[in-house]
């Protein structure tokens, strides 16, 4: 481990420690949160660098449509009225 990323989390320690008892509870959900939103903006940037990647790819001639790729993966795109008996 990096001299930078110990004196990071050793500073994140510090500061957990500061918070009052009553806050930590709130704190662990707001790290959680936090870390999620961290996880799924870099699975959206992976998605888009390989979009990215795909369609400048010159060989990458083929395209699909939206329907054909919902019959191969079996996912239904019928929307259905949930109001309707």
């Amino acid at each position: 481990m990096s001299a930078s990323v110990i004196e990071a989390r050793e500073r994140c320690f510090a500061i957990i420690e500061r918070f009052p008892p009553w806050q930590l509870s709130n704190l662990a959900e707001t790290l959680e949160a936090a870390l999620k939103l961290s996880d799924e903006v870099a699975d959206e940037l992976f998605c888009k660098q390989l979009y990215r990647d795909a369609k400048a790819d010159p060989e990458n001639t083929e395209s699909i449509s939206i329907e054909k790729y919902a019959d191969k993966w079996g996912i239904d795109l019928t929307l259905e009225d949930a109001d309707e008996d």
